[in-house]
C-alpha cells in the first residue's frame, strides 16, 4: 500500500516536472530569448556553427526575421550588397563643419 502510494506521489512529480518544463520551453521560444542563447552558444563555440559547411561560402545568403508582430522578413541579398552603406562619407553628421562668414 505505502509503495503504491509513494510510487503515485513519484509519478505525479515527474508529471509535474515535465509540464513545468514545456511551459518553460514556451515562454523562451515566444520571447525570442532562444536567439539570445544562441548567439551566446555560437560565442562559446568559437563561431563552430558558422564555420560548418566544409569551407564552401554561398554567393547569396537566406536571413530571416520575424517582427514582434509576427511577421517574417526573408533578406535574400548578397552579403556584399547588403551590408552597402546608404550614404557617402560626406554626408550626413560626418561633414567637417565650416563657418562661412
Amino acid at each position: 500500500m505505502l509503495g503504491s502510494i509513494l510510487f503515485f506521489i513519484l509519478a505525479l512529480l515527474l508529471i509535474g516536472v515535465f509540464i513545468v518544463v514545456i511551459i518553460v520551453r514556451n515562454l523562451v521560444y515566444s520571447t525570442g530569448l532562444d536567439r539570445i542563447f544562441r548567439l551566446f552558444r555560437n560565442q562559446q563555440n568559437g563561431g563552430e556553427d558558422a564555420k560548418q559547411g566544409g569551407g564552401r561560402r554561398n554567393s547569396r545568403t537566406r536571413r530571416q526575421t520575424t517582427t514582434p508582430s509576427g511577421d517574417v522578413i526573408i533578406d535574400h541579398r548578397d552579403p556584399d550588397k547588403a551590408s552597402q552603406k546608404i550614404f557617402r562619407k560626406d554626408e550626413g553628421e560626418y561633414v567637417d563643419y565650416k563657418e562661412e562668414q
